[in-house]
């Protein structure tokens, strides 16, 4: 079943946490279960009253990886959109880095980032701007990780 309803989006805010929505681990995956996006939880349900908390620890751990891209001085803010979800600065700056890292071979923490940038990206609109399928048809084998995962996002909610 597909948490979202039809008419969501997944970049409307927090209307599509409606319904509940499952995280899993990639140890879940050979049951068929969805990919995670958050990689600090193991197994989590979020329905409407606990979506505060989880946007706020989303939103703390996007801070934190983001930092990555800075000089370590300055912490990036957080800011809060017209529909009062609130999403963390850097973002897309720190999924760019992380793209150019994974292309050069890394893998495990790089992907797991990249991964937990999703959701954000689709609440700022950029996959409207450049679909999922535009990422997964290039030749950069990095946007195609990310084009991916965020067709898994929109399709399944996480």
């Amino acid at each position: 079943m597909n948490p979202m309803p039809e008419s969501a989006s997944p970049h409307s805010g927090m209307a599509f946490l409606q319904n509940p929505i499952v995280f899993v681990t990639d140890s879940d995956l050979s049951a068929g279960a969805k990919p995670c996006f958050y990689s600090s939880i193991q197994r989590h349900t979020m329905t409407s009253s606990t979506a505060p908390a989880t946007d706020a620890l989303h939103v703390a751990e996007l801070s934190r990886v983001n930092q990555k891209i800075t000089d370590g001085a300055a912490a990036l803010p957080a800011v809060t959109l017209k529909d009062g979800s609130r999403v963390q600065t850097g973002t897309v700056a720190t999924m760019l880095y992380n793209i150019a890292l994974y292309n050069a071979g890394e893998r495990g923490t790089v992907e797991e980032e990249l991964k937990m940038a999703i959701p954000t990206l689709f609440k700022v609109g950029l996959f409207e701007l450049f679909p999922p399928q535009q990422w997964i048809d290039g030749d950069n084998p990095g946007r195609s990780f990310v084009g991916i995962h965020a067709r898994a996002y929109l399709h399944g909610a996480g």
